[in-house]
């Protein structure tokens, strides 16, 4: 077989560059000068992102009123003491589960609160094995200085993450998915029904 060549012509224009093809569009557009966040949508942005995701107002309020109540637990057991005092602790833990809630209140599936257990349960493990190394390496550190204060400082924040807020997960996790568990038995989502 011989090789033949086809030439094929088009009777088309060449394509005009890509600015005089957006030209009529530009014209016919307004100039539009850069918007800001408005106050109500900065506002709701701000709802959103503290209460999980969640675009409902309702959810929004509730968010605050967790932080609220964690914020005045937290400073009134500061203002009585936690150390060896009953009282400030349990505030503390009311803080610490007070903030929990104030993500998690809006989720609707059990196991969203089971990973919730399965994370505070692994950060609690993981969090005490932190503290205790950060306090073994920090007198060995010289005993002073910016490393010090550093290490024991670590040591501080992982001992409250481990003692407070993972075990105020554990509980709202384990509450959490037991109760949507019960509720979903009871009144199962409606979907397609399917004949078997």
């Amino acid at each position: 077989m011989a090789n033949r060549s086809v030439t094929t012509t088009y009777s088309r224009r060449p394509p005009a560059s890509a600015s005089a093809l957006l030209r009529p569009l530009a014209a016919a557009e307004p100039q539009r000068r850069p918007r800001r966040m408005s106050g109500q949508f900065r506002d709701r942005f701000v709802l959103v992102v503290a209460s999980g995701g969640s675009v409902t107002q309702r959810n929004g309020i509730r968010t605050l009123i967790f932080l609220v109540i964690c914020g005045l637990s937290a400073i009134t057991a500061a203002a009585v003491g936690i150390d060896d005092n009953l009282p400030g602790v349990l505030l503390a833990f009311l803080a610490a589960t007070a903030f929990v809630l104030a993500f998690v209140h809006p989720w609707r599936t059990p196991g969203q609160f089971r990973r919730l257990l399965y994370a505070s349960a692994s950060g609690f493990v993981g969090f005490g094995l932190l503290h205790n190394v950060f306090e073994a390496i920090a007198p060995s550190s010289g005993g002073s200085g910016s490393l010090y204060d550093l290490l024991s400082g670590a040591a501080a924040v992982l001992f409250l993450l481990a003692m407070l807020v993972c075990p105020s997960g554990m509980l709202v996790g384990a509450v959490g998915a037991v109760v949507l568990s019960i509720r979903n038995r009871r009144h199962p989502a409606s979907g397609p029904a399917t004949a078997t």
